[in-house]
């Protein structure tokens, strides 16, 4: 993008941002869908601007990202709407991440290829990850709902779009982000797995870039001795390391 449109986008998104981040607290039945919007356009605006060195969409170098705040303040807007305008169905369509159902068990069979990497992801998680361990209810729920979101993904393709994708971003629960966020290596391996995910919307230009840098940046916080785990999701995303 040309460096003036870039910045005049910079000065209306920080204006927008200006104005907007103060009512955040204060979410009503007359301002819920303007912010909900907002925090949409927010979200997209970072995808469009592009990645940057440290950066994983759920933190980076400075800690817990802009980018996921905005985008899990969408949840909160949705619930906050809900309780405000429960009666008022003209605002439902509008809150489609609240309306996919990804925690039913899966109802058509995988690509045998895509299923054995979800097996051998999941035969992972249960050697390094014990029942008796504070992470495995959040990376079981997380894993859960990975299955269920590769199933639409890779089933329906025609009908794949970023909200069936993030979807599982959306929902998967904040201890589970606190492990990414830890650097965490089962975390980030089963997060290396939503990149995949993200791969398929390649087709959107402001995602083109995103897939081989999340993986490269996994790849770096990722011990020697486990980074074999990341091997299927390198290969789907089309992204090795530097010999």
């Amino acid at each position: 993008m040309p460096a003036d449109l870039l910045n005049k986008a910079n000065v209306h998104w920080e204006e927008a941002l200006r104005l907007a981040s103060p009512l955040l607290s204060r979410i009503t039945e007359s301002n819920c869908v303007a912010l909900y919007l907002f925090a949409t356009i927010t979200c997209l605006h970072t995808f469009a601007l592009g990645p940057c060195p440290g950066e994983l969409l759920i933190f980076n170098q400075n800690g817990p990202s802009h980018w996921l705040i905005f985008f899990r303040g969408l949840r909160s807007i949705e619930q906050a709407c809900d309780l405000a305008s429960a009666q008022n169905e003209e605002l439902h369509p509008i809150f489609p991440l609240s309306d996919l159902e990804l925690s039913k068990d899966p109802v058509k069979a995988l690509d045998p290829s895509v299923q054995d990497a979800l097996e051998a992801l999941a035969s992972f998680i249960d050697v390094n990850v014990t029942k008796d361990d504070d992470r495995c209810e959040s990376m079981v729920e997380a894993l859960t709902l990975l299955r269920s979101c590769y199933t639409v993904v890779y089933n329906e393709p025609a009908q794949v779009s970023a909200y069936t994708v993030f979807s599982w971003l959306h929902r998967v629960s904040d201890q589970y982000l606190k492990l990414v966020q830890a650097t965490d290596a089962v975390a980030l391996i089963l997060f290396s797995y939503f990149v995949v995910l993200i791969k398929r919307l390649e087709c959107a230009w402001m995602v083109k870039d995103w897939p081989a840098h999340l993986m490269s940046e996994i790849y770096a916080r990722m011990p020697v001795a486990k980074r074999f785990w990341l091997t299927w999701p390198m290969e789907q995303v089309g992204w090795l390391p530097a010999e």
